[in-house]
């Protein structure tokens, strides 16, 4: 059995009828692998700390092709679209790459027990991505029960429309949504299954944690507030439309974000917004981070657009 085929378990005929997919994406990993284990033997070998550095730096920027492509692969394995997922995925099996650099540095023997590097790289990142992708792609908690009130809530939308010929008022969407599920159901609060108009503005682009923004509740206006409380929803709901018509992620991100700074809801004090932000939706740091920045781009501009202009960007 050659490396290779330990790094692809299908029969002979299955490996030497490519798919047109795969042809295009080129070889899955090195024709060779034992040249790039000879490779990483070399690096790991340099005993200068600051020209071990350049040299794993220079060695993994020159296999990012076969990063990706393992990355690619492990998405289908995983059954999660690539285009959404491949740069995280990349980023830990890039990961995973240099950590094995590192054990090979300080335990030779390690190195010397591999057949294939890229073999064993798939074989450490499989188990490592999985688990980034079942937290990324799982519901956060209480979405599920949000998830079927927004499809019942479409449904009714839809069943009215047709019948009418016109899309209901939200108001009756929410209304006869309740009494349908209400028929049907023996206990809709304990499922969590009441719908409330929050959950059509979901439906318009907004998230569940928009559901404060709506709730009738005493304000006081301050002095040196840009906005009157009662303007703040009507702010919140228009960013988080333009941030979700750009990238549905961002969407999520600015309804948590501006649920945070206008809303009342967010993180336990003590605990860093982007933090709360990137676990609660399953994101990166730095891809949150980037979707926070556009965020308070996009609010500055509406505050703009209705006569506010602000010093700083950070201030919204």
């Amino acid at each position: 059995m050659t490396d290779r085929t330990l790094l692809d378990p299908r029969p002979q005929r299955a490996r030497d009828a490519r798919p047109v997919r795969a042809v295009d994406e080129g070889p899955q990993e090195d024709d060779d692998p034992g040249a790039l284990r000879d490779e990483v033997a070399r690096v790991v070998a340099i005993e200068d700390d600051d020209r071990y550095r350049t040299e794993v730096s220079t060695l993994l920027a020159a296999h990012a092709t076969q990063w990706r492509r393992i990355a690619a692969r492990l998405c289908r394995t995983n059954s999660v679209p690539a285009a959404q997922h491949l740069d995280d995925v990349a980023a830990i099996v890039v990961e995973t790459a240099w950590e094995m650099l590192e054990r090979s540095r300080r335990d030779p023997a390690y190195l010397r027990s591999m057949r294939s590097f890229l073999a064993i790289v798939v074989y450490t990142a499989r188990p490592r991505v999985r688990s980034f992708l079942d937290h990324a792609t799982a519901p956060a908690s209480g979405m599920v029960a949000a998830q079927r009130r927004r499809r019942e809530l479409a449904r009714t939308r839809s069943e009215l429309a047709a019948l009418r010929g016109a899309a209901p008022s939200v108001e009756e969407a929410v209304r006869a949504t309740n009494e349908r599920l209400g028929a049907h159901r023996a206990d809709v609060v304990r499922q969590g299954m009441v719908v409330t108009e929050a959950d059509e503005l979901v439906l318009r682009g907004a998230l569940s944690f928009d559901e404060a923004l709506d709730s009738a509740r005493t304000t006081d206006a301050h002095a040196d507030c840009v906005l009157h409380a009662v303007e703040v929803p009507a702010l919140v709901r228009s960013v988080v439309d333009a941030a979700h018509a750009e990238d549905p992620a961002r969407g999520r991100v600015a309804a948590l974000w501006m649920s945070e700074a206008y809303g009342g809801g967010g993180p336990l004090p003590g605990h860093d917004t982007v933090v709360w932000i990137a676990r609660t939706l399953g994101l990166p740091r730095h891809r949150t981070v980037a979707h926070i920045d556009r965020v308070r781009e996009l609010a500055a501009q509406h505050l703009r657009d209705v006569g506010i202009v602000l010093d700083a960007v950070d201030s919204v």
